[in-house]
């Protein structure tokens, strides 16, 4: 649990310091290769431009974190 609110107050940063991006512009932006879903790699991604350090282990964790539905294959 506090890893996921470290997490989104960290992006909720980012985002405030850039008034024209959206949650959905920074999906848009990560999830490269259009198949409905932020994958590890574009999650790796993500968190390296938000200057979150992150192993492959953490990527793991808060991916199954965020997928609510469970749709995402890790």
């Amino acid at each position: 649990k506090r890893i996921e609110e470290e997490t989104m107050s960290h992006i909720a940063r980012y985002i405030a310091k850039r008034p024209d991006l959206t949650v959905e512009k920074l999906f848009d932006r990560f999830e490269t290769d259009q198949n409905g879903y932020i994958d590890i790699d574009e999650l790796k991604s993500m968190f390296k431009e938000l200057e979150i350090n992150v192993n492959n282990q953490l990527l793991r964790i808060l991916l199954s974190i965020f997928d609510r539905n469970g749709d995402q294959m890790i």
